[in-house]
Order: C-alpha cells, then sequence, then structure tokens
C-alpha cells in the first residue's frame, strides 16, 4: 500500500500522484488521508475519470493518534507536494520506520536529507520508479528505512526545545550593548 497523508488540494500534487499509480502495476493502491481543501474535486473527478476507484481509498481526514496504524500498514509514503513549508508528514513516516517518496522542490529535501528518494513532482515515470524502487528493492528499501529513523531522530519536539533554549542562552550571554548615543 501506498499511503499519502496531507490535506487534498492542488498544491499537494495528488493529481500527479495517481496518473504514477496508473502506470503501476494494478497491485499497487494509494491511500489519502486528509480532508478535502482547494482542488479536491478535481483530485476525485480523476479519481473516476482515470477508472482508479478500486485502487485509491479515501479515508478523509484522521485524528493524528490514528495515524500510527496507517504508517504501520503501509509500504512507502508518497508526498510529491508542490509546495511545502516543512513536511512534518515526512518526518512522521520515516519516525514509523516507513520509505519516503516526496519531492526534490520546497523546503522537502532539507527536510528528508540523505534519508529519502527524491522525484520531480510533474514527471509522473519519475514517481512511479521511485515508489517501485522503495517497495521492491529491498537493498534501497533498508538505506531508507535506516536513514530515515536516524533523521527523523534529530527533528522530535524535544530537540526542538532544546535547541531553541541553546539559542536563547547564546543571546543572552552575549554582552549588552548601550543604548547611548
Amino acid at each position: 500500500m501506498v499511503l499519502s497523508v496531507g490535506v487534498i488540494q492542488t498544491r499537494k500534487n495528488t493529481i500527479n500522484a495517481l496518473a504514477a499509480l496508473a502506470l503501476l502495476s494494478p497491485k499497487y493502491r494509494l491511500v489519502l488521508c486528509g480532508g478535502e481543501g482547494y482542488g479536491a474535486k478535481a483530485v476525485f473527478d480523476y479519481i473516476r475519470a482515470a477508472g482508479l476507484e478500486s485502487r485509491v481509498i479515501y479515508l478523509g481526514y484522521a485524528p493524528p493518534d490514528r495515524l500510527p496504524v496507517l504508517y504501520q500498514a503501509a509500504s512507502v509514503f508518497l508526498f510529491p507536494s508542490l509546495e511545502e513549508g516543512f513536511g512534518i508528514p515526512v518526518l512522521e513516516a520515516m519516525a514509523h520506520r516507513l520509505p519516503v517518496v516526496t519531492s526534490q522542490t520546497s523546503s522537502l529535501p532539507e527536510v528528508g536529507g540523505d534519508a529519502a528518494l527524491y522525484v520531480d513532482p510533474h514527471d509522473r515515470a519519475d514517481i512511479a520508479d521511485k515508489v517501485v524502487r522503495a517497495v521492491e528493492d529491498a537493498n534501497v528499501r533498508n538505506d531508507l528505512i535506516r536513514r530515515g529513523r536516524e533523521r527523523a531522530q534529530k527533528f522530535t519536539w524535544r530537540r526542538a526545545a532544546e535547541r531553541t533554549c541553546e539559542v536563547y542562552e547564546e543571546v543572552l550571554s552575549e554582552p549588552r550593548q548601550s543604548s547611548d548615543g
């Protein structure tokens, strides 16, 4: 199962994910998990027009406590977003030992580091190829899982809080400049 988590909207590039799915063997199914946003109707229309109804499961919004079950049931996480402020679902998938295929655009390479397979989000064949590699090439899969777990540990909320405190300590330890002018 291919899993994609995020609001169903144009910038998430779901239509190209679906077009890539259509290029794959029928054994590949896509589970979409997220609320409906701008462009969701076009996504659902595309599913019907492409005849993918039997290969796509739309779950709607799932609360955070339900996501671990989805991550554990999936074979690969697909996140071909065109624009992303950060990409927390990528790290969540990595933390759950799921190989990640994501866009080479926006902030996603910074988030994924060397722990993801990157795609041109406009290239449906590239998306399809990387999904197959992440699922069927055991060496690639195991390497992505190992690197992903390590990567996700660098982005915990605890680590973010520690780093924030470090920055405050650095700023507060600097000599104060006089405002006399």
